[in-house]
């Protein structure tokens, strides 16, 4: 192993060659930044111009190095499942394009970095990772956002205008202020199929909120959002607190501290949900009497239903709530169990080789596919220093990195065809 070569490439991210390629000032042609050519190190603030084309490839790796980095014209960043496009130490700032311009990120693993998207035209996040960033992504264009995971940010999503944004299929966990944060109401936010966990409050103001997984907030589950229905929200500080034209229907909302804290209008629709075993209350009016019957509330005793619903009776500033009458059986809709996740259920593949869990705990697994005999495995910090370097003549190995502390490692694996496979592991 050659330590005078990896240091050079290893002061960031590890890449496949020994030199990096450094990029400042005004670009105002198409530029296409590939995997041999990696790392991209930005040393000095950058800019590519209005119509100028910025292509990455799969396998490219970008460190923007705590610059600026401006995108005015087009970018398309499309990785592979088995090659992902690395962005570190900043922000991609998307500016000033136009309707025809065209803004892809496919397959991007972002750590401390993330993209800021500025404009008209649609920015296309899809099968990318953000991790330790401030805000993952933010937005001031049309977001489209799928299949994709944030985690330990401060924010994953946040709209910094009043453009909407479409967010489907996607992970949100451990973020220490929001998992979704729309500032400006819009008809058209939707939030659908994803996973929140453990964030401080998952989602803020997205109008429809539909089938996702909303556990373990420590504040907020879903808060300011309009229409409300097919969740699974368990496990919350506040399950749920009321926003504008406020419907909630056919969601489990359980195990809360409060189940819906003040739905915030004086005719909103609560109508088939399941509200049942919150610690402190089910249910919280506010101001002005409201028809919360029709939902199913663990049994018929009304009395003992009252006693989970605080409204006029127990603070005369508050409405009546009115619940019955009531479901005597769960609506179908009504989960039974829940799925509480603990990690992010993403396998990190590239080449060759499929490395596991990421991020991972004291002990970090990597197969050979394809026929391949894993011969050494290295493992670096982030300034290229090498801490772990082991050998052998299996197609997989298990290593013991209980000793490593947390943070953002980097590793080279050795094959039996010779062939170098790199990449980054997160450990929790």
């Amino acid at each position: 192993m050659q330590k005078t070569l990896t240091t050079i490439f290893c002061l960031l991210i590890i890449s496949l060659s020994s030199f990096a390629t450094n990029i400042s000032g005004v670009i105002n042609t198409n530029t296409t930044w590939t995997k041999a050519s990696s790392p991209y190190i930005i040393t000095a603030d950058v800019v590519f111009d209005t119509g100028a084309v910025l292509t990455i490839e799969p396998g490219a790796i970008v460190n923007i190095n705590g610059h600026n980095m401006f995108i005015d014209g087009k970018i398309n960043a499309q990785g592979t499942v088995t090659d992902t496009i690395s962005v570190t130490g900043g922000v991609f700032n998307i500016r000033n394009h136009t309707s025809t311009d065209t803004l892809i990120f496919d397959y991007c693993h972002f750590l401390s970095a993330g993209i800021k998207a500025w404009g008209i035209q649609p920015i296309k996040v899809t099968n990318s990772i953000f991790y330790y960033s401030v805000v993952g992504i933010s937005y001031n264009a049309y977001a489209l956002i799928n299949n994709c995971s944030f985690s330990h940010n401060a924010c994953g999503i946040q709209s910094v205008g009043n453009s909407p944004c479409r967010v489907t299929n996607s992970t949100f966990m451990h973020n220490s202020q929001y998992g979704i944060l729309i500032n400006v109401w819009h008809s058209d936010n939707y939030c659908a199929n994803n996973v929140f966990h453990d964030n401080s409050t998952a989602v803020v103001r997205c109008t429809y909120v539909y089938n996702n997984v909303i556990t373990g907030s420590s504040n907020r589950g879903v808060e300011g959002c309009s229409y409300i229905s097919y969740n699974q929200i368990w496990y919350n500080k506040v399950g749920i607190e009321g926003g504008i034209g406020f419907a909630a229907t056919h969601n489990s909302i359980e195990y809360n501290s409060i189940g819906i804290l003040n739905p915030g209008n004086t005719s909103p629709v609560i109508k088939n949900n399941c509200i049942t075993n919150n610690a402190t209350y089910d249910y919280i009016n506010g101001w002005g009497d409201k028809d919360i019957s029709g939902n199913y509330w663990g049994g018929t005793d009304s009395v003992k239903i009252a006693s989970k619903i605080s409204d006029f009776y127990d603070n005369f500033s508050d409405g009546k709530a009115m619940f019955i009458p009531m479901l005597a059986t769960k609506d179908s809709a009504c989960a039974d169990t829940v799925i509480k996740p603990t990690t992010i259920p993403v396998t990190t593949q590239f080449t060759n080789i499929t490395i596991y869990p990421n991020p991972f705990g004291n002990l970090l697994t990597i197969q050979a596919s394809n026929n391949q005999i894993i011969k050494e495995v290295s493992v670096y910090n982030l300034i290229g220093i090498e801490i772990i370097n082991t050998t052998t003549s299996n197609n997989e190995i298990t290593i013991d990195a209980s000793s490593l502390p947390h943070g953002i490692y980097l590793y080279k694996v050795r094959l039996s065809d010779e062939s170098i496979v790199t990449g980054k592991v997160l450990k929790e």
